[in-house]
């Protein structure tokens, strides 16, 4: 098991959290697995780690996928994920694997699955080229006007729900 900085994991909850809640009418299945808005939820994941003031960077790939049966395929889905202090994180990884963590974190046997190809601001441009002809309605929230909002009141809510926790 790999572990997290706790204020990365916490963020990345909040963040799954928030995204699941305003994409709920578009997604496929009745539990969350933010299929075909890894993007989206990469970008502000990679937002609001920005704003608590940790590094990340947005990451924009392939996910080595398997045949269903347990032997390797040579499948590669375009997929992106967020790389913060030496660790892939991943909210949406349960497009992937309906078993994985919420926030999903590759052990090192699983770390092959995950192959880079943008990173940074290059990833977000190509990321958005790729909504633009999939899924241009979200496309919007790939601009800090439209995503930050939403992400710093994530973070507000994160801030008064962990501020209520240490109160007596």
């Amino acid at each position: 098991m790999n572990f997290l900085d706790p204020v990365v994991h916490s963020t990345a909850s909040v963040i799954r959290l928030i995204m699941c809640t305003a994409l709920r009418p578009h997604q496929l299945h009745a539990d969350c697995t933010l299929e075909g808005a890894c993007g989206v939820a990469s970008y502000a994941l990679q937002r609001a780690l920005t704003f608590r003031g940790r590094r990340a960077t947005f990451v924009l790939g392939w996910h080595e996928c398997d045949c269903g049966n347990g032997e390797e395929c040579d499948v590669g889905l375009g997929h992106c994920w967020v790389e913060t202090g030496g660790a892939i994180v991943d909210i949406t990884a349960r497009q992937f694997h309906r078993s994985a963590a919420d926030v999903f974190v590759p052990s090192p046997a699983e770390l092959r699955r995950y192959q880079p190809e943008a990173r940074g601001t290059r990833g977000v441009s190509s990321a958005r080229s790729w909504y633009r002809y999939r899924h241009s309605w979200m496309l919007t929230l790939f601009e800090p006007k439209t995503i930050d909002p939403l992400v710093i009141a994530a973070l507000q809510l994160q801030d008064r729900d962990e501020r209520a926790r240490r109160e007596p």
